[in-house]
């Protein structure tokens, strides 16, 4: 009943989103240390930005792509540490605190992820994909109420597709709340032709 995987090759996607948020911590070694990075090198990245939190440990950048380094690599332990010291360093920063929602989901720590994305929700109501955790999280948690208000948040800033109505389908049939599957099915087919729901 997943509805989005998150992984960690898509950490890539997010990592140019730090730039606008750090440029007075950027220099040559730096930039050299991102490009690294992202050429995947995590052991000689990690090195670079190790060296550079050893002149500068205020460098809110570099303990974050030090943890996503350490995550990329499995350490998944100290990497929780670094993000966490970045969003220590940067609490208002959204990327820092999606990665370590992430890496406490990893872990398999539900309801600190939890905490984390709820927090994020709430501080950026538009911002999608916390919910599309939450919903993960929700479900794995067994929180089917919760998991169907993600859902509908979803649907209210992207509109319903076959996913979310799908999975909302199979909430109600999990709760025993026939009515209701039924009534998501045919309000979604009476807008939407999806071959996929027809079906069901």
């Amino acid at each position: 009943m997943k509805i989005k995987k998150y992984i960690f090759s898509l950490i890539l996607a997010f990592s140019a989103c730090i730039y606008a948020d750090a440029q007075d911590q950027f220099n040559d070694g730096f930039l050299e240390a991102v490009q690294i990075y992202s050429q995947q090198d995590y052991p000689q990245a990690l090195k670079m930005f190790e060296a550079i939190l050893s002149e500068n440990p205020q460098n809110d950048a570099a303990w974050y792509y030090k943890g996503l380094c350490q995550m990329s690599m499995g350490n998944e332990a100290d990497g929780e540490v670094s993000l966490k010291k970045a969003t220590e360093l940067d609490s208002a920063n959204y990327w820092y605190r999606d990665r370590l929602a992430l890496a406490y989901s990893v872990k398999g720590k539900r309801e600190e992820a939890i905490g984390e994305y709820e927090k994020l929700s709430l501080q950026y109501p538009k911002k999608i994909d916390s919910y599309y955790s939450l919903t993960n999280l929700y479900l794995s948690q067994g929180d089917l109420d919760k998991a169907v208000k993600a859902l509908d948040t979803i649907e209210e800033l992207s509109g319903k597709t076959d996913a979310t109505v799908l999975t909302k389908y199979r909430i109600y049939l999990q709760q025993q709340k026939q009515e209701e599957a039924l009534n998501e099915l045919k309000e979604y087919s009476e807008e939407y032709s999806s071959p996929q729901v027809l079906t069901m």
